[in-house]
């Protein structure tokens, strides 16, 4: 699971996850490094909760072959 810093405690100790990814906004490079973590991964899922762009991005970085999220006319 990815979630952003205040979500953490949310989702941590719930049975069915098997690690959660905290995205901290942060400099460029610490950005890339995170993107880059992303793509290496292997996810088989990806469900972007946000209608935001950052979260298609990085819905898409994960390369997982499953990719679920909102449907927008210039996005799907």
């Amino acid at each position: 699971v990815l979630v952003e810093s205040p979500s953490y405690d949310l989702v941590c100790d719930h049975p069915d996850v098997d690690e959660v990814l905290c995205f901290e906004k942060g400099s460029l490079w610490k950005q890339v490094l995170f993107y880059s973590q992303l793509m290496r991964a292997g996810y088989d899922v990806a469900v972007d909760m946000h209608e935001g762009t950052r979260g298609a991005v990085m819905c898409f970085l994960t390369r997982a072959p499953i990719r679920i999220g909102h449907k927008f006319a210039k996005r799907s």
